[in-house]
């Protein structure tokens, strides 16, 4: 499967600094020259900004081609969602079109209850920036970076995690995720919805490791992308999820039903360490304001 930081990963780094080449640009794979080329723009037009200008652009794509995608999914979308018909595109993860097994779940909203501050500390975390929302789910191994806010734009490291299962075990190294951040105004009977957050992991090459009792040790690169929907439900926060992932999985007896059963539920506990994250970020903001 093909690295998460490909060619646009490799042409931006031969990008002089202090200058941004708009025929290198041209180089660059489809939509990400499109976001790269709003980035520059203002640099090409005020040269005499010169080193300082140049190593700006460099640090905003840190992250590499999957971080050029999401700020192209950025453009693409309205920066304010206001209504339930959300007309967000889904996420693209590179390599996915590589993987011979994806899976998908749903996870339905996981509830975490703000126990010190209860609604009115739930009402205060909502009305929060999303940034600051989202830094406060930066603890138990999670951590969260900005790269460009005013954008929309973060970076979020999550704990590695081992699962021993009745076939063998499933581990996974600290996955890292380019994360885009859209405002939302949803609202459903007693939930209310403040932001949705799409994911695109960035260090999929050999990151699944199996060890099965009766093969041996395999490892598995994987693709692919989570949408979260934050919101408030009475004095609790929620938190429900969309995750798509694509591996390339060897035909090995059992191993697709491992792997099938390991992504559902490492999303779902994701999905409920998150919710209980903010809601103790409710309680701290709110008796620290």
């Amino acid at each position: 499967m093909v690295s998460c930081t490909g060619g646009l990963d490799t042409a931006w780094r031969e990008l002089p600094v202090g200058r941004c080449s708009r025929p290198l640009l041209r180089k660059l794979p489809g939509r990400s020259c499109v976001a790269l080329q709003r980035l520059t723009a203002d640099l090409t037009k005020s040269p005499g900004r010169g080193r300082a200008a140049g190593q700006t652009c460099r640090s905003l794509l840190a992250s590499g081609a999957s971080a050029g995608l999401l700020l192209c999914q950025h453009c693409r979308r309205g920066r304010q969602a206001k209504s339930g018909e959300l007309d967000l595109e889904l996420p693209e993860a590179p390599g996915m079109d590589e993987a011979n097994l994806v899976v998908k779940a749903d996870v339905d909203g996981k509830l975490a209850e703000a126990k010190a501050s209860r609604r009115a500390g739930v009402d205060h975390l909502m009305n929060q920036p999303s940034g600051t929302i989202l830094g406060l789910m930066s603890r138990d191994g999670w951590e969260v970076s900005s790269v460009d806010s005013s954008r929309g734009l973060f970076e979020v490291s999550m704990p590695s995690v081992s699962y021993a299962l009745p076939l063998g075990t499933v581990s996974i190294p600290a996955p890292r995720f380019v994360c885009t951040v859209t405002d939302s105004q949803f609202a459903d009977e007693d939930y209310q919805e403040r932001l949705i957050g799409d994911l695109v992991l960035v260090n999929g090459k050999g990151i699944l490791n199996v060890d099965l009792r009766f093969f041996g040790k395999l490892t598995v690169d994987a693709a692919g992308w989570t949408r979260c929907y934050v919101g408030r439900r009475n004095d609790s926060v929620q938190m429900k999820c969309k995750v798509q992932i694509g591996m390339q999985v060897p035909k090995v007896p059992g191993l697709t039903q491992i792997m099938e059963f390991f992504v559902k539920r490492y999303a779902s506990e994701s999905t409920a360490d998150c919710a209980r994250a903010l809601s103790k970020g409710a309680d701290e903001l709110w008796q620290s304001r």
